[in-house]
């Protein structure tokens, strides 16, 4: 799944370098920019804390029978891809994907190592409502509705077992920035599907 992270960032850059062309054009002009692509790295997710909240559950239910030996875990993150467009000068309507990973190895005495992965897709609609709108600062909150598939893989023993799902996401960041011109960056903080923080580069045209 590094592959897809790498590849799924090389396209976004692209699309990000093509539309900058876009962007200064119409910042020399003055014009309004109505479309803004963004592409951002998100933490603290939601998702993650329910992984870890599963987990601790199923070693209360299962270390009596098959005690820990040893656990690690790692959670890298995610990427968030988004477009939106502006009806006016403070309010966007829009989409975002997000994808995100959670990792797990454990070491138990009866049925011995465990490895699972857990891949997180995610579209949401998007709106966003400018507090602060000036050419060069804006200031915002955004929400989020939609869906996340998972998908999910467990391994012991060489044997190994595909799981799926979908459940509801959401996101709320009361507060967000974007500083700079046409090719801009952006930090937010809120809570949700995407994470405590998300923060990257956007490019209005």
């Amino acid at each position: 799944m590094k592959t897809s992270k790498i590849l799924l960032a090389s396209i976004m850059l692209v699309i990000l370098i093509s539309a900058s062309g876009f962007s200064q054009t119409g910042s020399r002009k003055g014009l309004f920019h109505k479309n803004e692509i963004t592409l951002g790295y998100t933490a603290g997710s939601i998702l993650s804390v329910g992984n870890v909240m599963e987990n601790l559950l199923w070693d209360v239910i299962i270390q009596p029978i098959d005690p820990l030996v040893s656990s690690s875990a790692i959670s890298w993150g995610g990427i968030s891809a988004g477009y939106q467009h502006s009806l006016t000068r403070h309010v966007s309507l829009g989409g975002t994907f997000g994808f995100s990973q959670d990792l797990l190895k454990e070491t138990r005495k009866s049925t011995g190592d465990w490895e699972y992965s857990s891949n997180f897709l995610t579209l949401m609609a998007t709106i966003k409502v400018n507090i602060v709108a000036t050419e060069w600062f804006d200031l915002y909150a955004r929400a989020d509705l939609g869906g996340t598939l998972i998908l999910g893989v467990s391994e012991n023993a060489g044997i190994r077992s595909d799981y799926s799902g979908y459940i509801f996401a959401g996101q709320f960041s009361p507060v967000g920035i974007r500083v700079g011109k046409g090719f801009s960056f952006f930090a937010e903080a809120g809570f949700g599907t995407l994470g405590i923080v998300n923060a990257g580069f956007n490019i209005r045209f």
